[in-house]
Order: C-alpha cells, then structure tokens, then sequence
C-alpha cells in the first residue's frame, strides 16, 4: 500500500470517527484551533476528494498517454508527408514557408578540394575490391588455361636461343 493511499484510508478513519463520536459536539479544541464537527468533517473530505482527483487524474493521462503513442506513428509519417509537401509547393518562397513555421531548405555547398578527395576515395575502394561496373565486366572474357603440353599429344617443343637487334637473347619455341 502506497504512502497516499495510506494517508487517504487515515483521513477517512478520521471524518468516520468524528462522525460517531463527536456528533453532538457543538466545537472541538486542539493544537489552538477550534472547529466545529461539521466544519473539520468538510475539510477532511475535502482533502480526501483531492486524493480521488488525483487517482481519476492520474488514469486519464495513462488513457490519454496510451492513445497518443497508439496514433503517434501514423500521424509522425503523415507530418513528414506534409511537410514534403508543402516544401515542393513552395519551393524558393520563404514567405509562404515561414506561415507553416518550415524554412527552405540550404543548398549545401561542397567545395572542389572536397569532392575530388571523395573521387579518389571512390576509386581506391573500387581498385581494393576490384569492383567493376556493369559495362567493364562485360568487356572481360576469361581464356581457358592451356594445357602444358600444347593440346596435342605430341611432344613439346624444345626452345632454342635467339638474338634480338639490340644484342640481347632471348628463348623462342
């Protein structure tokens, strides 16, 4: 049992017991106030009423809570579809903009210096993955491997020494 539902139950003990036992008191004396049964009955019940606002309160916003979050996604998705909206139907008007509360948007601005960093980024990555587009993977054709002895069942040719024009040789088949 909580603290105020503890307080509220003392309370209502309290204008129950005044009731039975001082209800032919003409005043009742305490602590230097002087009240009459009726009056100190009043003003018990009336803080136990408060306690009883507060509990119906207290359920509404759990009511009202629940409902907000229940309808909040669709009206969030519906917001942003709106504000889309209207920020194509007024494109460059601030002052039509400005009525809805919305600012146009800043055209960003990136610098060269930036943008050819990105391009050399860009093109790291594709040499590290050796990505290729669609177009350069159509232009590579695999070759089968040859078989070491020529495809044919003769035997390899032996290769013999050549020189070239500039003095060097060079092994030929």
């Amino acid at each position: 049992m909580s603290s105020t539902t503890k307080e509220q139950s003392r309370v209502k003990l309290l204008i129950a017991g005044t009731q039975k036992d001082f209800a032919n008191a003409t005043s009742i004396s305490f602590a230097g106030l002087t009240f009459t049964p009726a009056a100190l009955m009043q003003l018990l019940s009336s803080y136990v009423t408060l306690f009883d606002d507060v509990d119906a309160a207290r359920v509404a916003l759990k009511t009202k809570v629940a409902a907000r979050k229940a309808q909040q996604p669709s009206v969030r998705a519906l917001v942003r579809k709106y504000v889309t909206y209207l920020m194509g139907l007024f494109n460059g008007l601030p002052d039509q903009l400005a009525d809805f509360g919305l600012t146009p948007r800043k055209a960003s601005t990136v610098s060269v210096e930036t943008k050819g960093i990105a391009i050399e980024k860009r093109r790291a990555t594709r040499d590290a993955r050796h990505t290729m587009g669609s177009k350069q993977r159509k232009q590579v054709k695999g070759q089968p491997p040859t078989p070491a002895n020529g495809g044919s069942g003769a035997a390899p040719a032996t290769a013999t020494a050549a020189s070239t024009p500039d003095g060097t040789t060079r092994a030929t088949k």
